[in-house]
């Protein structure tokens, strides 16, 4: 596993991912939350349904699915796969 920095991003070319964040939630702690851009070959997307995020979870592909915030045994858990 390897762990990114605060704002971080990183590019992923394997065909099965599935991300899981988590943290300690606590006292000005801030929330975390996961997001897929599906881009071309090129680096580009397509358009308005490749972002895949809270508020859009699921791509028309079937590709990458936002599984949405839940609560697990060290706090909140929110991510896509």
């Amino acid at each position: 596993m390897s762990p990114l920095a605060d704002g971080a991003s990183t590019a992923l070319t394997p065909t099965r991912v599935r991300l899981v964040p988590s943290w300690t939630a606590g006292a000005g702690v801030p929330d975390v939350d996961a997001s897929a851009l599906l881009v071309t070959a090129a680096g580009r997307v397509h358009g308005d349904k490749d972002p895949v995020f809270y508020d859009q979870q699921h791509h028309p592909s079937g590709a990458v699915v936002h599984s949405g915030k839940r609560t697990g045994p060290a706090g909140p858990l929110n991510g896509c796969r």
